[in-house]
């Protein structure tokens, strides 16, 4: 068996606020660069950013692109994601696209580097994406397997958080040999998925967190490892590599999330030294590879599923997200029409949608009742929608405008 590690990074977290983005990216993701770099060189791991994420941790510091060009001329492989932290599948297959059209964008200016591998937020499913994904040279996708047993065996389970992994064993038992959790099925329209399972993520996660012991992790390993293939043991946020990130954000409030958690770079190593003994460390690109689905299987997940139990329906449940995503749609609404005209200001209608894609990051919404979303992302999301809805207006008045010219031209005697 090979086993896969998996870093998804994003600084658009709900509660979390500038004055702390240094802290972040100094705990986590330069800590995990020097980590790797100095621990453990020679290891394949993968570590995917943001635009978002990948622009600020640039303009902090001057030396993270270095650091990052390093890392993945290395053993490091890269993987993209929409420029914010969007939920895709709630909005119109254009602002992905032009979300991930401002990420790569990102990725070329501040690293001169194209990524292949693509990642999904919250593995939030929609049979479309591959394709939009795929049209940015994406051609390789993180996926959600509990979402797809749950699809094969047409059953819903509850919900599950980091706390509680154990449910996804009640609720929808698996063979730990199943070839759908070991092997990389095609695509829609080509091209590979790698899928990882909460069943040992999120026990991986809490034991970083010091919350679940070495031995069961050891454990749930092993378990996890029976058949031919490979098994993705962390593919979750990077954040708690370093920091507590949300991990106690429920039970005990908002203050004990993104405290220091330095302790967590050794569990990682320990990991690392047990896996060695095991089998190899692959990228995903190198696991879709070698292990193809037999007899071209196409990956089947149903529209709206997400990881962790989860469906898209939960990032519109609030009134923050209801008000939030019913703008958002309206003014990309707007945005097409204008992209439609003639004489349309390119540069003016590319500010737009940059704008409109970081006011769809999930988190304005975010967290869940009984907790509040935090109101400084909500303000920076409604500042950027906006702005986006200012432009779209005065790109439509214009455009509206020079039809009303162009008629009256023809009308003209001046004309001949």
């Amino acid at each position: 068996m090979d086993y896969l590690l998996i870093f998804h990074s994003n600084l658009n977290y709900g509660l979390l606020t500038p004055e702390r983005y240094p802290f972040v990216c100094e705990s986590s993701y330069l800590r995990l660069l020097e980590f790797f770099k100095k621990r453990y060189a020679g290891a394949k791991w993968t570590l995917e950013m943001s635009g978002f994420t990948l622009d600020t941790i640039c303009r902090l510091y001057p030396e993270a692109g270095r650091m990052l060009r390093d890392a993945y001329a290395q053993d490091c492989e890269a993987a993209a994601s929409p420029y914010s932290h969007s939920i895709l599948s709630l909005f119109p297959r254009e602002h992905a696209y032009q979300s991930l059209d401002f990420s790569m964008q990102s990725w070329k200016r501040q690293l001169q580097h194209t990524p292949q591998i693509g990642w999904i937020p919250e593995c939030a499913w929609s049979e479309g994406l591959p394709h939009v994904y795929r049209e940015h040279g994406l051609c390789t996708l993180m996926a959600d397997y509990d979402s797809l047993v749950q699809t094969r065996e047409n059953k819903r389970v509850p919900r599950s958080y980091c706390r509680k992994p154990g449910m996804i064993d009640r609720h929808l038992s698996v063979d730990p040999a199943d070839p759908d959790l070991h092997t990389a099925p095609a695509l829609p329209g080509g091209g590979r998925a790698v899928l990882r399972s909460d069943r040992v993520v999120m026990r991986t996660l809490k034991y970083l967190q010091n919350d679940y012991s070495f031995a069961d992790l050891k454990a749930t390993i092993e378990k996890y490892s029976q058949g031919e293939g490979y098994l993705v043991v962390y593919a979750c946020d990077t954040e708690y590599l370093g920091t507590t990130a949300w991990f106690n954000l429920r039970e005990e409030g908002a203050d004990s999330v993104f405290q220091a958690c330095p302790e967590s770079f050794d569990r990682l190593a320990r990991l690392l030294d047990y896996l060695d003994t095991r089998g190899n460390l692959l990228t995903i690109s190198e696991a879709a590879a070698k292990y193809p689905a037999a007899d071209g299987r196409e990956l089947k997940i149903e529209n709206g599923l997400a990881w962790h139990h989860g469906h898209v329906s939960q990032w519109e449940t609030t009134p923050q997200s209801k008000y939030m995503n019913k703008r958002c749609t309206m003014v990309g609404e707007k945005l097409m029409q204008a992209q439609a005209r003639s004489h349309v200001n390119q540069d003016r209608l590319k500010q737009a949608w940059w704008n409109l894609v970081q006011a769809e990051s999930s988190d304005n919404g975010y967290p869940l009742p009984p907790l509040q979303p935090g109101e400084y992302n909500f303000q920076f999301c409604a500042g950027h929608l906006e702005e986006a809805a200012s432009i779209a207006e005065q790109l439509l008045a214009e455009n509206f405008t020079e039809v009303k010219i162009e008629k009256s031209l023809l009308k003209s005697d001046n004309l001949y």
